[in-house]
């Protein structure tokens, strides 16, 4: 198996949204609510992304798996809207979103948080998350000279922040500068911050890079808790055990093509996979005397 436990068992609502689903690449989904068809992305002639189609189902947590290198920042970078394909389009239900910019796409609920966190260093915490909140009244230039038009809404946008920083352990640090958080606390106002532009998906770059073990399980529940609002979760991360642990589908990329998809425990025993990661070598590396092979199947972590 890939790491030391396997994956959680899924709600019935979320089980049963998946029982329909092939388990190979491109598979249709019974819900849909993110399409690609026919991406494309190189670089300098370097083939980075070659998707040619992808359909991600609504209200499940879905990881993107692979060694370095193979593609998968590019390709949420393309879903976003912070980079374009060469071709091909992506709809999100329904609706094509392939030119979209990215405050635009965030606005539809599509949402993402980075690799590296965007703290705004020199604002408070509470501020941090309150610009977030879409469509305030009080920011249009006509309407700023009228408190009586925005005042109320604005209450709610700070009820909301305050409830946001409740939820993710930051209520004591709400009044204090961005800058003085720690990696860790930087990483959970970033989640904050994402579900105060009330989105339908959620796009997490990892977002256990750089974090301690124990908080890593703290922002692995918070991923979970997610999904129990509603969400749809798609993320990208390192660790093995933190992946197999929450995920309800796993999508493996390598050289930038989808090699591999489907529940945890058929991704972690796919031959592809195994050789994506440790190399074709592999298997023959591994066999005994007798010629049997031995287990070879990844451990821990892997890098992107």
């Amino acid at each position: 198996m890939i790491g030391g436990r396997w994956c959680s068992v899924p709600t019935d609502s979320r089980a049963e949204a998946m029982l329909e689903s092939a388990e190979t690449p491109g598979a249709a989904k019974t819900d849909p609510i993110l399409v690609v068809d026919g991406f494309r992305r190189s670089f300098g002639g370097v083939v980075s992304v070659d998707v040619p189609h992808l359909e991600v189902q609504k209200g499940i947590i879905t990881s993107i798996i692979g060694p370095n290198g193979a593609g998968k920042t590019t390709l949420f970078n393309l879903l976003s809207g912070f980079d374009r394909p060469d071709h091909g389009h992506h709809f999100l239900e329904g609706q094509d979103i392939t030119h979209w910019r990215p405050h635009k796409i965030a606005r539809l609920g599509l949402v993402r948080t980075f690799q590296l966190t965007k703290a705004l260093a020199k604002l408070r915490v509470i501020d941090n998350v309150k610009l977030a909140a879409g469509s305030q009244r009080g920011e249009r230039i006509w309407l700023a000279p009228l408190p009586s038009s925005w005042r109320s809404q604005e209450r709610r946008v700070d009820q909301r922040a305050d409830a946001l920083l409740e939820r993710f352990g930051l209520a004591h640090m709400r009044d204090q500068y961005a800058g003085t958080l720690s990696g860790g606390q930087r990483k959970l106002l970033e989640f904050a911050r994402a579900l105060m532009s009330e989105p339908r998906v959620i796009m997490l770059d990892e977002p256990m890079a750089g974090v301690n073990p124990a908080l890593s399980q703290t922002l692995m529940r918070h991923v979970e808790s997610l999904v129990g609002d509603g969400l749809t979760v798609l993320f990208v991360e390192h660790d093995m055990d933190l992946v197999m642990g929450v995920s309800d589908w796993i999508i493996c990329l390598a050289q930038g093509k989808v090699i591999a998809e489907g529940r945890p425990r058929t991704v972690a025993g796919d031959s592809k996979v195994i050789e994506a990661y440790l190399g074709t070598g592999y298997h023959r590396e591994h066999d005994d005397a007798s010629g049997a092979k031995r287990d070879t199947q990844p451990t821990k972590q892997v890098d992107q």
